[in-house]
């Protein structure tokens, strides 16, 4: 009797072992528990880096030859003239740091919209106030070499890391005396006007996603 007493409970202390170890092991499929951080915080997980906006290749920077005029105004103002249905001339009156420093601009493309980028810095070793003042540029921006895979919506102005201007093609003006033409996938509605008139560029959606003509 003594020897199955004993034998009995050499069985229960195996199964309390194996018991545990079921309950301390997580399956190998399960999703371990976080562990916290030693301050009691939970640890913070790293979110993924800030874009100015989706589609947007950043490192991708197509330069801008700037000629600076006589600012004009005490605001910031922008005007959109179209050259051909893949080119633009941009007059922008944007805030820079003066009196010393350098501004370049890019300019890069996403789904449907193109961002024109201005900056500002001071060349290396020269130290001057930072004073915001009024100054006008005007660059050209020819967007030939992608225009072929989408038309574009809307042209963006960022200066100051801030998006400043935003004009629309659909609506833009086109026409006049000097015919201003329209951008690829629109077309200049002159129904019912006079062939010298201003009136307004419409987006045709029937060749939006076809390829630009030769």
């Amino acid at each position: 009797m003594e020897k199955n007493n004993v034998f009995l409970l050499g069985l229960l202390l195996l199964a309390g072992v194996v018991l545990v170890g079921c309950v301390q092991s997580p399956p190998p499929y399960g999703t371990p528990t976080p562990t916290a951080s030693p301050t009691g915080v939970p640890p913070v997980s790293p979110s993924p880096t800030a874009t100015i906006g989706s589609g947007f290749p950043e490192k991708i920077r197509n330069p801008l030859d700037l000629t600076e005029m006589n600012a004009t105004g005490e605001n910031e103002r922008f005007y959109i003239r179209m050259i051909s249905p893949t080119k633009f001339e941009l007059v922008a009156t944007v805030y820079t740091s003066t009196p010393c420093s350098e501004t370049t601009a890019y300019w890069n493309s996403g789904y449907d919209s193109i961002r024109i980028y201005f900056e500002h810095s001071q060349p290396e070793g020269v130290y001057c106030p930072q004073v915001l003042k009024l100054r006008t540029f005007k660059t050209v921006v020819d967007y030939s070499s992608v225009v072929a895979l989408r038309p574009f919506k809307k042209v963006q102005v960022y200066n100051l890391n801030e998006l400043v201007d935003e004009q629309k093609f659909d609506g833009m003006f086109c026409g006049g005396i000097a015919a201003f033409p329209c951008p690829y996938a629109y077309y200049c509605n002159r129904e019912g006007s006079r062939v010298d008139a201003l009136v307004n560029c419409v987006f045709n959606a029937s060749v939006y996603d076809g390829p630009m003509p030769a």
